[in-house]
C-alpha cells in the first residue's frame, strides 16, 4: 500500500508540474538514501568547484597555519530541504586560507558530504549514520567520533579535542601529545580570533592528522542554521 500511494504522489506531481516538476521530483528522490554513484557525482562536483578557486588560497606552511582565523567569508547556508552550506576561512590579515563546501541529503539522520580544500591539502569527509569517514588528497586517513576524536581503522585514536573544556580554545592533542588548543568560534572574546593556539611544532604527518581533525570541526562549529 505504501509504495503504490508512493507512486501515485508522483504521477500526481508530474501531472500537475510539468517537466519542470517532473525534475524537481526526481532530484528530490535521488537526495533520499543516495546510492555510491549519486555520492561520488557530488563529491566530484564539489571537488571541482573548489579546484578552480584553489588558485587564490594563500600557500600552507607553519607559519601560516598559525595566522588562520575563526572568521569565515564569504559564506553562505541554504536550509531548504537539502541543506549546504559553503564558505572561506581566512588569515588574521583577510587572507584565503580554506575553502569548504557542504552537503547535506534529505532524511532524518544526518546524510552528508563535506570537502574541505587548503593550498596543499584536500580533505573528503563523509558522514552518515552518526559515522564520519575522511581521506586525505584520495587515501583513507581514518574517521572521527560524536566526541571530536580522529581513530584509525584499528580504533587507534590519532588526534582529540576536548570540547568539554570551559574555555573559548579546547584543548587539542596528537598521538596523545599536548599540542595546543582550538577555538570555539561562539565563545570567541577577541574581535579578530585565532583558529589555533599552538604550542607544539608539529611533523608533516602530525599536522595532516591535526588538519582532519580541525578543520572538520572548525567547519561544523561554525555552522549558523544548519
Amino acid at each position: 500500500m505504501g509504495t503504490i500511494f508512493l507512486i501515485l504522489v508522483v504521477f500526481a506531481a508530474l501531472a500537475s508540474s510539468g517537466a519542470m516538476g517532473a525534475r524537481t521530483v526526481f532530484q528530490g528522490f535521488s537526495n533520499l538514501n543516495p546510492g555510491k554513484a549519486k555520492v561520488q557525482a557530488d563529491f566530484r562536483k564539489i571537488q571541482a568547484e573548489l579546484g578552480e578557486k584553489r588558485a587564490n588560497l594563500v600557500p600552507w606552511s607553519d607559519e601560516d597555519r598559525s595566522l588562520l582565523s575563526l572568521k569565515k567569508k564569504p559564506y553562505k547556508e541554504k536550509t531548504g530541504s537539502v541543506k549546504s552550506a559553503e564558505g572561506t576561512f581566512i588569515s588574521i590579515y583577510q587572507e584565503p586560507m580554506v575553502h569548504f563546501s557542504y552537503k547535506r541529503y534529505l532524511g532524518k539522520k544526518e546524510n552528508a558530504i563535506l570537502v574541505v580544500l587548503t593550498s596543499h591539502y584536500e580533505y573528503l569527509y563523509r558522514i552518515k549514520k552518526n559515522k564520519v569517514e575522511v581521506a586525505l588528497n584520495g587515501k583513507y586517513l581514518g574517521g572521527i567520533t560524536p566526541d571530536f576524536a580522529l581513530v584509525s581503522d584499528k580504533k587507534k585514536q590519532m588526534a582529540k579535542i576536548q570540547t568539554t573544556a570551559n574555555s573559548d580554545y579546547y584543548p587539542m592533542t596528537i598521538d596523545g601529545r599536548d599540542v595546543g588548543g582550538i577555538g570555539d568560534a561562539k565563545k570567541a572574546k577577541k574581535v579578530n580570533p585565532r583558529a589555533f593556539e599552538l604550542l607544539a611544532e608539529l611533523s608533516p604527518n602530525e599536522e595532516k592528522k591535526m588538519l582532519a581533525l580541525a578543520l572538520y570541526f572548525l567547519v561544523r562549529n561554525g555552522f549558523e542554521k544548519i
